[in-house]
């Protein structure tokens, strides 16, 4: 028999407002050390004034946009709501840290278009095997921020090359961003989610597809949450994996995918001809 515990997460918690009488004259603050932490006071970061530290707003209204910066390119960028299953409290400060471990909060996809058979196994990729082009993964924002969305969109040029080695294939690694199955997620997002994957050929006509990432390992068997720990029965509390309902651990921790298709040049058309507009009635 299979048996899964789950801790209890408060997801709705409510943003009323509060009238704060009398309002203290503001103390210019650079840090918590500056305010009269006896009485609960905080710095705000924001004003640089010290505030009572119930007027902290609930993590139920918060939403943050978390970017990886590399130069002046974004390279993993993702959306995550104040209640959500990764966010944790230090509790080491008035303020009420909140924490994101990286690892929990994203997947990598290794990316393979064969322009044709793939070789042999053991047989070295080369640059002829594959499609040449760009790949271009997308996936509905969280947030309903449309193209401004944090997933919206990420372009890599296909294949992938040593920039030494010149036409030595190195693996095409996408980082994505993935969510806790009990965060509360849109419907687009939500048990895993689906990445809209576009390949544009350099010399064809463009591939559509849809990539839809693992909730479980199916390589990892369980009978309960304990199974599913880096070290049995010596889980971390608590635990990021879980033994889900289909008998295998949830893969969380930065997993990595492999999707691998086959370019069917046959599939790719060209028009030609001349254009002549039609009636409204679409009768002439």
């Amino acid at each position: 028999m299979k048996t899964s515990h789950r801790a209890a997460w408060i997801l709705g918690l409510a943003a009323g407002c509060s009238t704060l009488e009398p309002i203290p004259k503001p103390e210019e603050c650079t840090s918590d050390v500056d305010c009269d932490r006896m009485s609960g006071e905080v710095c705000a970061p924001d004003s640089k004034v010290c505030v009572p530290g119930d007027a902290v707003p609930p993590r139920g209204v918060l939403g943050f946009d978390i970017q990886e910066i590399d130069g002046t390119k974004v390279v993993f960028r993702a959306e995550v709501a104040g209640c959500d299953r990764e966010v944790k409290t230090t509790g080491v400060s008035a303020n009420n840290e909140l924490t994101i471990s990286r690892i929990e909060l994203e997947q990598t996809f290794d990316l393979l278009a064969y322009a044709g058979p793939p070789p042999p196994p053991g047989v070295p990729l080369t640059k002829d095997d594959l499609v040449s082009g760009e790949i271009v993964l997308s996936q509905a924002s969280r947030f309903a921020l449309g193209n401004a969305g944090a997933a919206a969109s990420r372009r890599v040029t296909y294949p992938t090359l040593d920039s030494e080695l010149g036409e030595v294939v190195l693996p095409t690694l996408v980082r994505w961003p993935r969510y806790h199955p009990e965060d509360v997620l849109p419907a687009a997002l939500a048990d895993g989610g689906f990445v809209l994957w576009q390949t544009l050929p350099e010399d064809g006509a463009p591939i559509y597809q849809m990539l839809t990432p693992p909730l479980v390992l199916e390589t990892r068997p369980c009978e309960d949450d304990t199974d599913c720990c880096k070290v049995k029965d010596a889980c971390a509390d608590p635990s990021p994996n879980y033994c889900h309902e289909s008998g295998f651990c949830t893969a969380i921790r930065d997993p990595h995918w492999e999707f691998v298709y086959q370019y069917e040049s046959r599939c790719s058309r060209k028009l030609t001809g001349q254009v002549r507009q039609i009636s409204p009635d679409y009768t002439k």
